[in-house]
């Protein structure tokens, strides 16, 4: 009866539920973690875009040895919050859209040497854009 209570109030508030007993618990749609499972990752629940998804926790050294796998789970849409020594410190998500979206790559010109930038006197009113616009020809 217990397990019936916990595995609701889990469910309503669209969390994983802890339990060792998850032979009891299993078919309630809910997800079940067992933490005394023998494995080096775990799953928890982290807000994401104003819902919840599951994320798999696991330490940077499987994502050292597992980097492949990994990132093709990435690819397919798995989180994955990256720890070291149980502690978060980074996650790792598909991106949705290309963060280089409008950048252009320019060449640097043949035979140009550093030493060569005559430096320009700025104005004050100027942006840092503004400035780098007019370092590089382009306003």
């Amino acid at each position: 009866m217990v397990s019936a209570q916990i595995a609701a109030t889990a469910c309503v508030h669209g969390v994983p539920l802890a339990t060792r007993n998850t032979k009891d618990c299993a078919g309630l749609g809910i997800e079940l973690i067992d933490p005394w499972e023998n494995s080096d990752s775990t799953k928890r629940a982290t807000p994401c875009y104003g819902r919840r998804m599951t994320a798999e926790h696991i330490s940077q050294r499987t994502l050292r040895i597992e980097s492949g796998r990994i990132l093709r789970e990435v690819q397919a849409g798995a989180v994955y919050v990256i720890t070291n020594n149980g502690e978060p410190v980074a996650e790792i998500r598909p991106i949705t859209a290309d963060p280089f979206a409008g950048l252009t790559v320019r060449r640097a010109k043949p035979g140009a040497r550093f030493r060569d930038i005559v430096p320009q006197e700025g104005r004050s009113d100027e942006t840092a854009l503004e400035s780098l616009m007019f370092l590089r020809g382009e306003r």
